[in-house]
């Protein structure tokens, strides 16, 4: 599993602080946890059969998640950067991580996901949101009317 970053992150620069380059004091074990890799789709469901459920809207969207193992990736894994799992490349779409309350005021990472889309998904939805606005909108003309032709 290799990491390939897309961002053009920041330089940590000198906050003058006055820390000396100590880093950060560590709580918990969230360097050494493995993240949990979700590759996810978008679902698009149509509720035909019942007519009479007016609080269901008719194209919901419904978020399908497969998982793709766990792997120990480098700690500042986040979005935007793609992650190549065997011969397939994925895209960090959003990373979340999970917390439990350890008593005594904190909190401790207990586990690190990243819900990822494999790039070629991603460039085949561009294209379509592309083709998508590039359509002009029809305009609908009721027969009925009169008004509109004069």
């Amino acid at each position: 599993v290799t990491v390939k970053r897309i961002k053009n992150k920041k330089k940590n620069k000198s906050n003058n602080r006055g820390g000396g380059g100590r880093g950060y004091r560590v709580l918990d074990n969230r360097d050494s946890l493995p993240f949990e890799i979700q590759c996810i789709t978008t679902k698009l469901l149509l509720d035909e059969g019942s007519n009479n459920n007016k609080n269901k809207n008719k194209n919901d969207k419904k978020k399908k998640e497969t998982s793709l193992g766990e792997f120990q990736l480098d700690k500042s894994t986040n979005c935007g950067d793609v992650v190549q799992i065997g011969n397939v490349e994925y895209r960090v779409e959003k990373a979340r991580c999970q917390y439990k309350y350890a008593g005594g005021q904190r909190f401790v990472m207990v586990r690190k996901i990243l819900e990822v889309k494999e790039t070629k998904r991603i460039e085949q939805e561009e294209v379509i949101k592309r083709a998508m606005e590039q359509t002009p909108t029809s305009v609908i003309v009721d027969s009925n009317d009169t008004n509109v032709l004069d």
